[in-house]
């Protein structure tokens, strides 16, 4: 089956959109131990984080979790949850550094490993996040 340009275009836009996200994340402990604060894109092309930030997020989880924190955190854009709908993908612990970062968990981790992890972010929560975490998160469409 032929396809037009039309849909070609597209389909190349589809496969390029989320060039920016890491092509793999990496430990907030490695990233920390080796003083790179950069993650390389899906496109090939690095993306620095800043070491406050990543000092912010150490901050908020005890130490021994720190491997377990993949960063950039890759915040996700669901369309089948609704309009304005995200969600924290990757570990528990990424779950939890978003929801202490942003203020809706009191709790320490011991006591939030053990809830419920399911959590909908929307788009006035994302402005906030991307305010206190611009460089140490990514948002990624699904």
């Amino acid at each position: 089956m032929r396809s037009s340009r039309f849909e070609r275009f597209l389909q190349f836009e589809i496969d390029t959109i989320n060039d920016h996200l890491p092509k793999a994340s990496k430990s907030l402990s490695a990233v920390l131990q080796s003083e790179d604060y950069r993650y390389i894109c899906k496109d090939g092309s690095t993306s620095a984080m800043r070491l406050e930030e990543l000092k912010k997020i150490a901050s908020v989880i005890p130490i021994g979790e720190h491997k377990n924190v993949k960063v950039p955190i890759v915040i996700l854009r669901r369309r089948d949850l609704g309009k304005g709908a995200y969600t924290v993908g990757g570990t528990l612990q990424n779950l939890f550094v978003i929801k202490k970062i942003i203020g809706i968990v009191e709790a320490d981790w011991y006591s939030f490993k053990d809830s419920s992890p399911s959590f909908t972010i929307y788009r006035p929560m994302i402005q906030e996040i991307r305010r206190e975490l611009p460089t140490t998160t990514a948002i990624g469409l699904v």
